[in-house]
């Protein structure tokens, strides 16, 4: 009894001043790159696809099955931003890996090794190798695609973060409703009712100075249709999109390092029919990537 409460004691001194600062609000504040702003990006993803065909007694006619790899080093610097705007309408991207794996072939990029200046105008993305010409067709489409969907986000910033100062352990709302135009152009038509997003603070510490916290966010959605156009196909009740990502990064708005890793999963079951015979379609897609963010200092 009396070595217990002298333990207790002990750990109450020592721990006493940690416990007392998990109980400390903080203000998140994630900082926008601005103009001359340099970083140094480091991304790497992998999605699987399987799309399996069942007959009527639940036999598999096909399966289908991709695997994709990504994974882009560069370093990005903003050439043009003006007051107000989520995203530069210049900059400039030094690439030291671009490549993707496809099953067993791996494309590496025509810009590997090479710097590429991005412009935005009113027709859309620009694509140029410093010094020389112009992306175009294949050579820009893995830029364009990425453009395209950066366009269609909102502020994801604003979007996650909370009214005020939160604590460790506290959990708040996101508007996942804003989210629903850039997933339609994913190729993926939600119920933007039945949304539902939440994050909450992990833990926080201090690197270099800064204040660097850990949120944890997830985001689901019933989903009603996949794909666009005449490939459009609704899908039966009970398919969910569930988006997970856990942010690590400076929390204080002094710096735009960090890190995140996230997981995209998305199951869906389609009645379907060719030839007059009646099939199933389960899709199933998960996805997994990292993404690594580190503010270099202005020249």
């Amino acid at each position: 009894m009396v070595r217990g409460a002298w333990m207790a004691v002990a750990l109450g001194i020592v721990l006493g001043p940690c416990w007392a600062g998990a109980q400390e609000s903080y203000p998140i504040k994630l900082k926008d790159n601005g103009k001359g702003d340099t970083s140094q990006v480091d991304k790497q993803s992998a999605e699987k696809t399987e799309i399996k065909v069942l007959d009527a007694q639940g036999n598999t006619v096909q399966n289908t099955q991709r695997d994709k790899n990504e994974v882009l080093v560069y370093r990005e610097t903003i050439l043009e931003k003006f007051d107000g705007q989520i995203r530069p309408t210049r900059l400039k991207r030094e690439y030291e890996k671009a490549q993707i794996k496809t099953g067993d072939k791996t494309e590496t990029l025509p810009y590997q090794g090479k710097t590429v200046l991005i412009e935005k105008t009113e027709a859309g993305y620009r694509f140029r190798i410093e010094g020389g010409e112009e992306l175009l067709g294949k050579d820009a489409e893995t830029l364009d695609k990425e453009f395209k969907r950066l366009d269609s986000q909102p502020d994801m910033n604003k979007l996650m973060l909370p009214a005020g100062p939160v604590k460790v352990g506290d959990s708040w709302n996101i508007k996942v409703q804003e989210l629903v135009g850039h997933l339609a152009k994913s190729g993926m038509e939600v119920e933007a009712a039945g949304g539902t997003g939440t994050a909450k603070l992990l833990r926080v510490y201090q690197q270099d100075g800064r204040q660097f916290g850990v949120i944890d966010l997830r985001i689901e959605f019933p989903l009603k249709a996949i794909g666009d156009g005449v490939q459009k196909q609704v899908v039966q009740p009970g398919a969910k999109v569930n988006l997970r990502t856990v942010l690590d990064a400076c929390i204080d708005g002094t710096s735009c390092s960090g890190s995140s890793k996230y997981t995209t999963q998305v199951d869906a079951l389609i009645d379907t029919e060719a030839g007059g015979v009646k099939l199933k379609v389960t899709f199933t897609v998960h996805g997994d990537g990292q993404h690594a963010h580190k503010e270099l200092p202005k020249k």
